[in-house]
């Protein structure tokens, strides 16, 4: 034997695809076994062996699992019906990260494509590039400085590219579990999240126990009560209020009576929204999502109480230091313009007037206001308007019509195998959505003659997968579990996205729910009710409950998951002067006989 062989060993440790925790086993074997003969190798040779053959049987065994659970694939079709209990479940949560990059070998290729396309959340299937191994990577060197990593709410440390360590963390502390077994980085992160992990329970019991203890729960402005693995609590409790309201748990039920119980005063609110601009340097406009610790929108409360504040900042700093936030941001029309400018020699192009994503520094949206200012733009002598007017006429030039559209769809399926993804902007060569034409056309397209249109039917047919009727059973099932949430990247079991499945399909849903119950709570859980089965509803709970609920009233919801509350405040005038809802506004005034004098005095 000699030092040759023993590197080849180390190499072929090193590359074979096997949990990482299993390489460094062996590794760590055969470096105690070179520390105990290192002045012989000689010596070694048969524990050396012993090893090597230990090896290979170890690669054998982790092959033969992997072909275990390939041949299950191919005799099922598919893992949805994997019991979670069964030890292929168990060894693919293990094992997953392993088969992602195994990018060679056709059965894991198989295996994960096929999870991929299932979307099963304890088996997260994701894109493994270099900037989030160098995030990782950051996170270790972060972890190995400080001996701890960031909260969810920490806005001290970034990564390289801008991104809070925190909130990454946060929304990937599963997939850093998946790749513990191929990643060094991973392995070093995972370890450091199992000694500090808290389960749903650990955490509810914990949240129960300060309530008992304190006889209240912190607010979302108190980072200083957290939970004993160094999290925030009320960052917690605020995110899973919705499923802690639906436990049929006594912790659980006092947690959510206390939350029901508190809904903050201006004076607490405006406490709150400026310890939030303290620590995160900005407020909340009224598109964001950021909360009060009652459940309230921040945003929303800026827009409806600028009034109020104006008056409070007389007397209150608080309220001045928010107001003048919120002057300072607004950007006057010269730096939008710059702004706009920018953006074009930056990328080329110009947001569409519907485009709700790009926005200005101040969050107006930048499409809507060029072209609701085309005709100021036009009549400016400066260098930026005119850039920006010189591109608006050259869209103009690019007029095309539905033929040269059809082409462009056409060219593309060509070209690129496939029709534009739903959630992936593709643009034709004016700047307008191919995805949006595409969509309106559908039907026009299915009674075309013109075999290009034929070719894009005949794609979006062969990528259907399951038929309508297992489509509705499938969804029908879901919705019945009470931890499923219909998001954008909620797919059918053929992969398919269900929101646009279901927009697609809702004038055939609509028909259908007439005539089957199943259809018809499909339609209640997936589609916003109308004016008319609101007014209904309302009076039913009215009647039922005999109280008008608050507008964050959690407890209060319509049929289709929205605020009763929030939907009597919003047509408070319809209902009092609309004459066909005179049932609803005696059965409110029953209630609460002061309910429309404001609207009275008013109108007075």
């Amino acid at each position: 034997m000699t030092l040759d062989d023993i590197k080849k060993f180390k190499l072929k440790i090193q590359s074979e695809n096997i949990p990482l925790s299993t390489k460094y086993e062996y590794l760590n074997s055969l470096s105690e076994l070179l520390k105990t003969y290192k002045y012989s190798f000689f010596a070694c040779e048969k524990e050396f062996i012993v090893l090597e053959n230990a090896f290979k049987s170890e690669v054998m065994i982790f092959n033969q699992r992997v072909n275990i659970i390939h041949c299950y694939l191919k005799e099922n079709g598919n893992f949805l019906n994997l019991n979670k209990k069964s030890l292929i479940y168990k060894w693919l949560l293990d094992n997953l990260g392993v088969l992602m990059m195994m990018h060679d070998d056709f059965r894991a290729y198989d295996i994960v494509s096929k999870l991929k396309l299932e979307k099963h959340k304890e088996l997260p299937v994701f894109e493994v590039n270099e900037k989030y191994i160098l995030r990782l990577k950051q996170l270790s060197n972060h972890l190995n400085k400080y001996g701890d990593l960031p909260v969810q709410t920490d806005k001290k440390f970034k990564f390289d590219d801008g991104v809070y360590m925190g909130r990454f963390i946060a929304h990937n502390k599963r997939k850093t579990m998946v790749l513990k077994e191929v990643n060094e980085y991973a392995f070093e992160l995972a370890r450091y999240f199992e000694k500090k992990n808290l389960s749903f329970e650990d955490k509810l019991k914990e949240v129960y126990e300060y309530l008992v203890s304190y006889g209240k729960l912190p607010f979302i402005s108190d980072n200083e009560v957290k939970f004993s693995n160094g999290e925030v609590m009320s960052t917690w409790f605020s995110h899973n209020r919705k499923k802690i309201s639906l436990m049929d748990n006594y912790m659980a039920k006092e947690i959510t009576r206390h939350l029901n119980g508190r809904r903050l005063k201006f004076i607490d609110k405006l406490d709150e929204l400026y310890n939030y601009y303290i620590l995160n340097g900005f407020i909340p406009n009224s598109y964001s999502r950021e909360v009060f610790s009652d459940g309230s929108l921040m945003g929303g409360f800026v827009k409806e109480n600028k009034d109020k504040l104006i008056k409070a900042s007389e007397l209150d700093d608080r309220a001045e230091a928010i107001l003048n936030f919120l002057s300072s941001k607004k950007l006057n029309d010269e730096e939008k313009i710059k702004e706009a400018y920018l953006y074009l020699a930056r990328n080329g192009e110009l947001p569409s007037k519907s485009n709700k994503k790009v926005c200005f520094s101040d969050g107006s949206y930048m499409g809507y206001w060029l072209r609701e200012h085309y005709s100021y733009l036009q009549g400016n002598d400066d260098e930026y308007s005119k850039k920006i007017i010189k591109y608006f006429k050259f869209l103009e030039s690019k007029v095309l019509n539905n033929d040269d559209k059809l082409n462009e769809v056409y060219n593309y399926l060509l070209k690129h195998g496939c029709l534009p993804p739903r959630r992936e902007l593709i643009y034709f060569s004016n700047g307008e959505v191919m995805n949006y034409w595409l969509n309106h056309n559908l039907a026009r397209l299915r009674l075309s003659d013109d075999n290009r249109a034929k070719a894009i039917i005949n794609y979006l047919d062969s990528q259907k997968g399951i038929s309508f009727e297992e489509k509705v059973a499938e969804l029908y099932t879901k919705i019945l579990d009470e931890e499923f949430e219909l998001t954008n990247d909620s797919l059918f079991s053929d992969g398919v996205h269900i929101k646009s499945w279901l927009s697609d399909n809702k004038k055939r849903l609509e028909i259908l729910k007439e005539e089957s119950d199943i259809v018809l709570l499909v339609w209640k859980k997936c589609f916003k009710l109308s004016f008319e089965e609101k007014v209904t509803e309302a009076y039913e709970y009215l009647d039922l409950y005999n109280k008008i609920p608050f507008q964050s009233d959690k407890e209060a919801l319509f049929s289709d998951g929205t605020f009763i509350g929030m939907w009597i405040s919003n047509n408070k005038r319809r209902i009092y002067s609309d004459d066909s809802l005179i049932m609803l506004k005696e059965k409110m005034e029953k209630i609460n006989m002061h309910f429309f004098e404001r609207i009275q005095m008013v109108k007075k």
